[in-house]
């Protein structure tokens, strides 16, 4: 990690930010709450019943775990991952922005504690799944990749992906609609 990630981290630590992989029980507030997430900064989630068929999916096989960080009872970040053989993928994950932790860093402190258990698990690789792409600094995915580019690691590009349009129509329709929500 770079000085500012591992900074954050040890705010977290020092505010004693609690850790814990998500229950059963703790499934349906994970997804309420990213619903409310998604719904302020405008973007699609899948639906509850395809969540829930896939976190049932990854308990009974053992495959994937939703990781927690909280303090007094209050969710302050979420974050899903996979596994399989020796590589934890990260899928996806958000923090609900509660002022009281604005500048202590809970994405940095989940993927810390994340990391730490796939080492302790046995797990030797990390997929963070999602850059922009190198060149492209108007891309919307770059602060993303700032955030990932201060946990150090490597970044791999996979060359040849782009949309293939079956509707024109729809496709440049969704493209002008999420132009416009992202200018609000």
């Amino acid at each position: 990690m770079n000085s500012g990630a591992k900074n954050h981290v040890r705010k977290a630590l020092n505010k004693d930010i609690d850790f814990h992989i998500a229950q059963p029980h703790e499934y349906e507030t994970f997804y309420e709450e990213r619903h409310k997430v998604s719904q302020m900064k405008w973007f699609n989630i899948i639906s509850k019943h395809t969540y829930l068929k896939l976190m049932n999916y990854l308990t009974e096989n053992k495959c994937g775990n939703i990781f927690i960080a909280s303090k007094d009872g209050v969710l302050l970040g979420w974050s899903i991952a996979i596994y399989q053989e020796d590589t934890l993928t990260y899928l996806y994950g958000f923090s609900n922005r509660d002022e009281r932790f604005r500048n202590v860093g809970v994405h940095q402190f989940i993927k810390y504690k994340m990391f730490s258990w796939a080492r302790e698990n046995g797990l030797q690789y990390l997929d963070l799944f999602g850059w922009a792409p190198t060149g492209f600094p108007e891309h919307p995915l770059t602060s993303v990749s700032a955030f990932k580019e201060s946990l150090w690691g490597t970044k791999i590009e996979w060359y040849g992906n782009y949309d293939i349009v079956l509707n024109p129509t729809l496709y440049y329709s969704s493209q002008t609609i999420h132009r416009w929500k992202r200018k609000k």
